[in-house]
């Protein structure tokens, strides 16, 4: 009888913490937001471009290149933006995802500012620059923008100074704006954004005085890079889904045994969580 209870009471302890290891990387914003009344979407990244993906399928992640370039020393091109006019899914950290509408270069900006031929202020940075997690019209660059109507922002998540310089060469020197705002994170663009870039010779390059890509005029070859990269990184996550969603996962305790370090032949992956 002691024996039998100690077994239930362990297995019932077991799913108990299946429960809630399922439930952990949300769980903090989900009570927060819970306490403050507000609507949290607890869907995660690519959930959202799935659904989104039923109404049309010109939907994707946000892509930039600290991600999907750096480690492609062979690729053709290394893309600064993003897939360029395309609904871009992009974060969430106050409860609703950040879902815009790239620009001609894949940028987080309106569309038709680059074809409009004007720029006053052109802005570098990382995905502060870039907006992560705020709604658009509440980004510090779109309240620059009612000022400075043809700002144009080169923000993207992860860039550091040879990103920003290589931005800056691409295509602001083309544009030629009036003011650049260089904006600086303290926290890693000295650090560990610079001692990444700096092992990469596509971007050391960019200290050469007259090294260019010349990707204004290439974005149909930076968007067959990107779309290629990320459709194949959705098929293989629309498979791992597949094969890991259910109840079966939950009854063989996935999550626990994933925390203990005693999965065997599964792959711990989701791009889609990314230190902004």
């Amino acid at each position: 009888m002691t024996l039998a209870m100690t077994l239930i009471s362990l297995v019932a302890a077991a799913y108990i913490a299946e429960t809630y290891l399922r439930e952990l990387p949300f769980l903090r914003l989900r009570l927060a937001a819970r306490r403050f009344g507000i609507p949290f979407d607890a869907r995660n990244q690519f959930e959202v471009v799935r659904d989104l993906r039923k109404m049309g399928p010109d939907v994707y992640p946000v892509t930039f290149p600290a991600w999907q370039g750096l480690p492609s020393q062979e690729a053709a091109v290394l893309p600064l933006g993003g897939i360029s006019s395309v609904t871009t899914v992009f974060c969430n950290e106050m409860g609703q995802y950040i879902v815009y509408r790239s620009d001609e270069h894949g940028f987080h900006n309106p569309q038709g500012i680059w074809s409009s031929g004007r720029c006053d202020l052109g802005v570098l940075g990382d995905s502060f620059t870039q907006g992560a997690c705020v709604p658009t019209e509440q980004n510090f660059v779109e309240l620059l923008r009612r000022d400075y109507p043809a700002t144009l922002n080169l923000g993207m998540v992860g860039n550091g100074p040879l990103l920003m310089l290589a931005g800056l060469k691409e295509f602001l020197t083309q544009l030629r704006p009036g003011i650049v705002l260089w904006v600086y994170t303290e926290g890693n663009d000295l650090t560990f954004d610079l001692n990444r870039e700096k092992r990469f010779t596509r971007l050391t390059d960019y200290l050469l005085p007259d090294h260019r890509q010349g990707l204004l005029a290439r974005q149909p070859e930076c968007d067959a890079f990107l779309r290629g990269l990320m459709d194949r990184e959705y098929t293989s996550r629309e498979a791992d889904t597949m094969r890991m969603s259910g109840p079966g996962r939950f009854w063989r305790l996935w999550s626990l045994r994933q925390a203990l370090g005693l999965q065997v032949g599964e792959i711990k992956l989701d791009s889609s969580r990314v230190d902004l």
